[in-house]
């Protein structure tokens, strides 16, 4: 039995516990995940460096990041906030 094998028996042994009313909600994710098929090819090895040392300053301390309040300004324009 290969690692894929065990990883898809644990995912199908948690589905197995899921609530019923979390079902759709579950399918819903599975359906998104399963679409987006990014090769590593296709995303520009600059941003990704760009990416994880912003993501590793933002861990330590050194980016404190925004306020929800501020990104909906930036996204949604000045009258928004």
């Amino acid at each position: 039995m290969n690692n894929y094998t065990s990883i898809r028996q644990e995912i199908l042994k948690q589905i197995s516990l899921i609530p019923d009313e979390k079902l759709a909600y579950v399918l819903e994710f599975i359906q998104k995940i399963t679409v987006v098929d990014i090769d590593d090819e296709d995303i520009d090895h600059e941003l990704l460096e760009t990416s994880a040392s912003a993501w590793e300053d933002y861990l330590i301390g050194k980016d404190k990041g925004i306020s929800s309040q501020e990104l909906k300004r930036q996204l949604l324009g000045e009258d928004f906030a």
